[in-house]
């Protein structure tokens, strides 16, 4: 009924669109680069989740596990970094990489991101929940301590360590400060600044800019559809005291 009253009121002003429309999809990924950003956020993504997921369950493993001078205190100083806001540290590190030679580059994109002492402690309070005696029992069948780590604690953590993962993917993919400050050049852009600047490269093209959008989203929900069992899992064990 409400179709047939547009028509009838506004007969030259309603034209027929297409339900689905793929063309600007190819237009976005090849024309205007956001393949190239795709990767990038991707390779920078994977990069950083690997190497935040594997940092943080060696040092959760040394804080848990291992009996060291001043274990406890170093541990709190760690955690100590937690309350500094990002913003504080971006100057000083940027101007580090900057020493380095490593503006506008993959090391410097990468790189900072991969230590968190959030991760560190979620998988610390997860490790010191593992029996004893497990641990116990591989060093007398001759397991080294690293093989502890390998064979009886990672196997034992999958549900912290899978939750860790999936919640660094989610935090890297949006993350839009650090790879706007560290790059420079379309060519290391990520997603997130690419679809920044496409707003004043092509002058507002909406639906350009809404299947970018499309492109950046999507990860995320797959992430989300496969993983989501674990960010429940993830939360509790981040709210765990220890």
């Amino acid at each position: 009924f409400n179709r047939h009253v547009l028509d009838a009121a506004y007969p030259q002003m309603l034209v027929p669109t297409h339900r689905f429309q793929f063309e600007n999809y190819r237009i976005v990924m090849t024309e205007n680069k956001l393949g190239m950003a795709f990767f990038n956020s991707l390779l920078m993504t994977v990069c950083v989740t690997f190497g935040a997921v594997f940092t943080s369950s060696l040092a959760a493993f040394a804080f848990a596990r291992l009996q060291f001078a001043g274990r406890d205190r170093i541990f709190l100083a760690y955690l100590a970094t937690m309350m500094i806001p990002v913003t504080v540290t971006i100057i000083p590190v940027f101007v580090l990489l900057r020493h380095l030679g490593w503006v506008n580059t993959y090391p410097g994109l990468i790189l900072p991101g991969m230590f968190t002492a959030w991760g560190t402690f979620m998988l610390r309070q997860f490790f010191m929940g593992i029996p004893r005696e497990l641990e116990d029992a591989a060093i007398i069948d001759g397991c080294s301590t690293w093989g502890v780590y390998r064979h009886v604690v990672m196997p034992l953590s999958k549900p912290a360590v899978a939750a860790l993962a999936m919640l660094t993917f989610m935090g890297v993919w949006s993350e839009f400060m650090w790879p706007l400050i560290i790059t420079n050049t379309p060519d290391m852009f990520t997603l997130t600044v690419a679809l920044a600047s496409f707003k004043e490269t092509y002058n507002i093209r909406w639906a350009l800019m809404m299947t970018g959008a499309v492109i950046m989203v999507l990860p995320m929900i797959i992430v989300f559809i496969f993983g989501q069992r674990y960010f429940t899992e993830g939360i509790r064990l981040g709210a765990v005291k220890g």
